[in-house]
């Protein structure tokens, strides 16, 4: 016999005198029956057996998959009254709390009883590997430790609340709570605005367009400009405003039909500093402002005023309700929470002793640059979800399953589509259509909205599908052919009629190839040569580099002078070579073959 068969019969034969070692039959035999009372007595039928391992884990460890096992044992235990209907293995209830709870595990494996013996075994054990995070410093252990205090000292309590409330965070990060903000225009909106009359134009403009309000022309009168004969392309109480997306100030724009980037404001654009305002009272935005004749505020306090939308609109108009994510509202407002949740240190779970909470009121949130209006609110919610131990669950759209808000995303990512599916179902939903085989335009659309989804939302569950996004337009389709992605072209093309195939299922094809391909593969091989037009750094002169490529994608990137040419324009477009490939060609090429 070789020393492996030795040492796993002797492994076998350990743990065999192991177990018996815990078998204690004839003396829970001997206790039970010293009992008066047989009867009342608890009896335990399982649908499923335990093994004496799984029952020894047990008092071993305290997980949640164990106290799932715990429950499940406890749940099922029964109350025989009739001493003549007892089985053989029972526990008369005469006997105290310690030991029934002692001798449970006799109902399900003969002779074994619960004692001190594994829990001295795991404290060694513990102190031996010098484990800083012990086991029942999980969230699930904390969830019932909670609900009984009387079990536990004042600081173990202390630490559990703790251990819970940082874990009910982690679990609700992606919960979403509703906050309520000033209003965000948007550059086709009209909005009411305060206007004066320039003394230069004399055309009536917005206040956040004059460089000094009391003294200065308005902004398209200045000789860098030159645009003092533009007209307002509203009536006079009206503006197009859009916000700065560095400063957040509100500010009316003219010529908003030529605006096709970030919105961003003259002083953030220009000067790089921060651009002049005063504050509205009522919604709280920020208005681009700067008047040398007003009085010049207190130190820290700012410019007040109430802005013409509030005086004008209602406050469901001005004031909007967002929703956000638990898990953003903290990174942006680590401290005000932290402060509220009195958590001092977000890595240790015990980092400090009980503190008063701070007055809410005088703690201010933000989202994106702008204030919170409801932080009360928000602080109901964060700990509403804390308390109840789970997080949001959203319906899929598709499934109609309730999920968790991590795992659900935006069906398609257009705007107008609020659809929203797990991510098990968009990867099948999209994944449906592959490389070869038969494609439904279906699943090149929203199931939804029916429009084609945004590139980065495909992106995610096919990436390979973007190259083929164009073949959603309808006048590419022909209803009466199914239709199949071709292996060598790596476009869509007409697979089958359905006509010929009646009323049976949908055919099913496997590296399915076009018949112009089929005739290519069966033509004469030419190597196709096509030369880089991209220019040579050093000889100033065109590169004229030779390439050959067999399949792939259509973006060339020349090793010799680092230029990113289209295969099929033979021009180069730098790094806007994507958007030119699928705005020209409306795909990538080939993605899985190597170039030569």
């Amino acid at each position: 016999m070789d020393s492996k068969s030795t040492s796993s019969t002797d492994a076998t034969i350990v743990c065999a005198w192991i177990d018996e070692s815990y078998n204690a039959r004839e003396e829970i035999i001997s206790r039970i029956a010293e009992v008066k009372e047989q009867v009342p007595a608890i009896v335990l039928t399982l649908d499923k057996r335990m093994n004496r391992s799984e029952l020894l884990e047990i008092t071993r460890s305290c997980n949640s998959q164990v106290v799932r096992t715990v429950m499940s044992f406890l749940n099922h235990l029964t109350i025989i009254t009739n001493i003549s209907n007892l089985p053989q293995t029972y526990l008369p209830l005469d006997m105290n709390d310690n030991e029934i709870f002692q001798l449970l595990p006799h109902l399900l494996a003969e002779g074994l009883k619960f004692s001190l013996r594994p829990s001295a075994l795991m404290a060694i054990f513990c102190i031996l590997s010098n484990n800083k995070l012990p086991e029942n410093n999980a969230y699930a252990f904390s969830k019932i430790c909670v609900k009984v205090p009387q079990f536990f000292t004042e600081n173990e309590n202390l630490f559990f609340r703790k251990l819970y409330t940082l874990g009910g965070l982690k679990l609700n990060a992606s919960t979403r709570i509703i906050v309520k903000q000033p209003f965000i225009p948007t550059v086709r909106q009209i909005h009411h605005d305060t206007k004066i009359q320039c003394q230069t134009c004399n055309i009536i403009r917005s206040t956040t367009l004059f460089p000094d309000v009391g003294k200065s022309c308005c902004a398209l009168c200045l000789p860098c400009y030159d645009l003092k004969h533009t007209p307002e392309p509203c009536e006079a109480p009206f503006s197009h405003l859009v916000q700065c997306t560095t400063c957040t100030c509100l500010y009316a724009i003219v010529q908003y039909r030529q605006l096709f980037s970030t919105p961003k404001c003259h002083y953030c654009r220009n000067l790089s500093e921060s651009a002049p305002y005063r504050r509205c009272i009522e919604c709280q935005n920020k208005y681009v402002h700067n008047d040398s004749t007003e009085p010049i505020p207190s130190n820290g306090e700012e410019y007040k005023f109430v802005c013409a939308e509030c005086q004008h609109s209602t406050v469901s108009k001005t004031i909007v309700d967002i929703p956000v994510s638990i898990g953003t509202l903290f990174d942006e407002n680590k401290i005000q929470l932290y402060k509220y949740l009195n958590i001092n240190d977000k890595v240790e779970l015990n980092p400090m002793e009980d503190i008063q909470s701070s007055s809410i009121s005088q703690i201010s949130l933000v989202h994106a640059k702008k204030p919170i209006l409801n932080p009360v609110a928000i602080f109901d919610q964060i700990n509403t979800w804390i308390q109840s131990g789970k997080s949001e669950s959203v319906t899929c759209y598709i499934c109609c399953n309730d999920v968790s808000c991590d795992k659900i995303n935006s069906t398609c990512g257009n705007k107008l589509c609020h659809a929203e599916s797990c991510t098990e179902c968009l990867t099948t939903w999209y994944q449906a259509v592959r490389p070869g085989s038969i494609v439904l335009v279906a699943h090149l659309l929203c199931p939804f909205c029916k429009y084609t989804p945004n590139v980065k939302v495909l992106k995610k569950y096919n990436k390979q599908a973007c190259t083929i996004l164009k073949f959603d337009k309808k006048d590419d389709i022909d209803e009466r052919w199914y239709y199949g992605w071709c292996m060598d072209c790596y476009k869509i093309k007409k697979a089958q009629e359905k006509s010929c195939i009646g009323n049976v299922d949908i055919p099913s094809l496997t590296d399915f190839v076009c018949d112009e391909c089929i005739e290519i593969r069966n033509s004469p091989k030419t190597i196709d040569i096509k030369y880089c037009p991209g220019i040579n750094e050093n000889t100033k002169a065109v590169c004229g580099v030779a390439t050959n490529k067999k399949g792939s994608c259509n973006h060339i990137t020349c090793t010799a002078c680092n230029s990113d040419w289209c295969w099929l324009c033979v021009k180069t477009y730098g790094e806007s070579i994507y958007e030119h490939l699928m705005s020209t060609h409306g795909n990538y090429g080939i993605e899985d073959d190597n170039d030569e």
